[in-house]
């Protein structure tokens, strides 16, 4: 038997009309696409521009139960919670860090209002501790006017003195070693605006000493003597 033999033809090469119209069949088959990516494409972009971005959070302080005015501020008095960062900025709200700054150092940490459980605290409603916090045991606050102004601005808070009221024949002491406190500053004085008096002393002493003091007429001047701490 004779071997047959098989020839296969290579695959002629297209013209150029053929490769034009496969190519225009296939831009047909997907002509949808020309239309729905960019719509696709502009329908994201138009999400992202109108879609607000999350905001950022802090903790703000909070009373944690109702406090009276006058409460000095304790770490177990507040709590916090947590507010947008813009509208804790713009109600000036005090933050957990700057809270505990205020009571660690002992300034103004004590409210001047009584403010309900859960109330936002704010710079504005706290001060510094009133005079009555500088107080020791068994002692009251009292003014005195002194003679001499420049031993008077010498003196710091803290100072003790002899309160000493003398006539034209003697004197006598009426205070012994009573406490120089410092001068409170007025809730609405800017701090470079107020100056403590000249010639007057706020003095702790005894309740005792303090009804002698109130006795002294107001045109006559007391002297002090500083004595050792």
């Amino acid at each position: 038997m004779a071997a047959s033999s098989t020839f296969e033809s290579s695959p002629q090469p297209l013209s150029s009309y053929q490769r034009a119209a496969r190519y225009r069949g296939v831009l047909w088959r997907w002509r949808h696409l020309r239309v729905v990516v960019p719509a696709l494409v502009f329908a994201i972009l138009a999400i992202n521009a109108v879609t607000p971005e999350k905001p950022a959070y802090i903790d703000v302080a909070v009373a944690a139960a109702p406090l009276v005015a006058g409460t000095q501020l304790g770490a177990q008095m507040t709590r916090t919670v947590a507010v947008p960062e813009e509208v804790a900025t713009e109600l000036q709200l005090l933050d957990s860090t700057a809270l505990s700054t205020l009571i660690d150092s002992d300034q103004a940490n004590q409210l001047r209002v009584t403010v309900p459980e859960g109330t936002a605290l704010t710079a504005a409603l706290l001060s510094e501790p009133g005079v009555a916090s500088l107080l020791e045991s068994g002692r009251v606050a009292a003014t005195i006017t002194v003679q001499s102004g420049e031993l008077v601005q010498s003196l710091q808070p803290g100072d003790r003195v002899d309160v000493l009221l003398a006539d034209e024949t003697q004197s006598r002491r009426i205070a012994d070693a009573a406490t120089v406190l410092p001068w409170p500053m007025k809730a609405t004085a800017e701090p470079a605006d107020f100056a403590a008096p000249t010639s007057s002393l706020l003095v702790s002493v005894t309740a005792l000493e303090a009804a002698q003091i109130a006795t002294v007429p107001l045109t006559q001047w007391l002297s002090v003597v500083v004595v050792p701490s």
